[in-house]
């Protein structure tokens, strides 16, 4: 079983995509299929190796749209007749390129389309080349981000001609992998996915080349949020719960940690000030690499969650697959109605809405006092561990897609 996967970033110390597809690709290496990953990526480091896996990084030979790429004004008006401008349609080249020449040197079973953010080049380049050789695409997240329920507005005239050709190609594929069923669920209203679907989650794994150390035992609770925070996924009422604890418990201001670490794009320069300015918070916008966030999470005492502030999230946060790996208690700052709580389960006592102080102060109070009495490792989240297992996705895989695609074949 030879599997081609395309893949369009594999940076897993600069985007969220590149740690979720480089995770979903070492499940798959262990699975015994002869892999190729035809990949692009920001920066010219090396991808990290793994057994099994033929990494390819994408040919950029200048072609007919690298000359005409600084011609922006009609770029701009190709973009508006077709979905496209000339800097787009050069990486679409690049992609049908390399793609064309790996169908012609080598067999394979099948292909499997990656995309990233909202780029999706890898998806473009596929709905061009003819090949009899079954597709399997992934969606990660809503596509354009205009069908997204949190940012949902009128989708605009080049989004829709883009997801015109997106549906086109979801429509010729085998199957589709999404990560949660409730996101499933919400893009069968926009794509013909029906009977196609099948839940791969965010892995929650350790790469092998990322090293741990084991936990040091710490005289503070430390408590520990990483990764990107916007204005819908806001720490500013989870935050100010604490005052209500150190209100009721003084001596807990001097035994608690708060690391708040990631992109912060939340347009409120006082509640950054105010996060800078706690001792007992830890605060940096910057990105850390991914292996330091893994060893920062083995070293917390307890994760926290936040999802978007909404009635409804459809989303499986690709920190969570990291959570569950380490099995430790997780805040869960999300919507009744998310792909999250229905993960945690209904009796899950550790989560609540985004903006419900009263619940978080609740929440908060139960933590430290378990934590005070040396109880608070009483919550198992081992059969989430197992669900978003290496070993999971790559039973998943096989019997939801190779099996099936044998099954055809006969």
């Amino acid at each position: 079983m030879r599997v081609l996967i395309l893949c369009e970033k594999l940076d897993i110390d600069y985007t969220s995509s590149g740690i979720g597809r480089s995770k979903l690709i070492y499940a798959l290496s262990n699975s015994g299929y002869e892999i190729d990953v035809l990949f692009d990526q920001f920066h010219k480091a090396d991808v990290q190796k793994v057994a099994d896996v033929n990494f390819i990084r994408l040919n950029k030979p200048k072609n007919i749209y690298s000359t005409l790429s600084p011609l922006h004004k009609i770029g701009a008006l190709l973009n508006y007749i077709i979905g496209q401008n000339f800097g787009s349609l050069e990486c679409i080249s690049w992609w049908k390129k390399n793609i064309k020449e790996l169908l012609s040197k080598h067999s394979y079973d099948v292909i499997y389309v990656l995309g990233s953010g909202q780029q999706w080049y890898t998806f473009f380049a596929m709905n061009d080349i003819k090949t009899n050789i079954p597709i399997v695409l992934n969606f990660h997240d809503p596509y354009p981000s205009s069908y997204h329920p949190e940012f949902k507005r009128s989708i605009h005239w080049v989004e829709k001609l883009r997801y015109i050709r997106v549906k086109k190609l979801t429509q010729r594929a085998f199957k589709v992998t999404v990560p949660s069923s409730m996101l499933a669920e919400y893009l069968c209203a926009y794509y013909p996915l029906n009977n196609k679907y099948v839940i791969v989650p965010h892995g929650g794994l350790l790469l092998p080349y990322i090293k741990i150390n084991e936990k040091e035992e710490r005289k503070k609770l430390t408590i520990s949020h990483l990764g990107l925070l916007l204005s819908s996924r806001n720490p500013q009422t989870f935050v100010s719960a604490f005052d209500s604890l150190f209100e009721k418990y003084p001596e807990a201001k001097k035994e608690i940690v708060l690391n708040i670490i990631g992109p912060f794009n939340i347009k409120n320069p006082d509640l950054k000030r105010f996060l800078e300015g706690q001792e007992w918070i830890r605060f940096s916008s910057d990105r850390i690499s991914y292996p330091e966030s893994m060893q920062l999470l083995n070293q917390s005492d307890v994760l926290l969650l936040i999802d978007f502030d909404a009635d409804f999230s459809p989303i499986m946060l690709g920190k969570l697959g990291d959570y569950f790996y380490f099995n430790k208690p997780i805040i869960a700052l999300t919507p009744k109605k998310s792909e999250t709580s229905r993960l945690l389960g209904n009796q899950y006592p550790y989560k609540t809405d985004v903006k419900n102080k009263d619940e978080q102060i609740k929440i908060i109070e139960n933590i430290y006092l378990k934590w005070k009495a040396n109880d608070l490792n009483t919550i198992d989240l081992s059969q989430q561990k197992n669900y978003v297992s290496e070993q999971n996705i790559a039973r998943i895989f096989q019997n939801e897609i190779i099996d099936n695609l044998k099954v055809d074949n006969d």
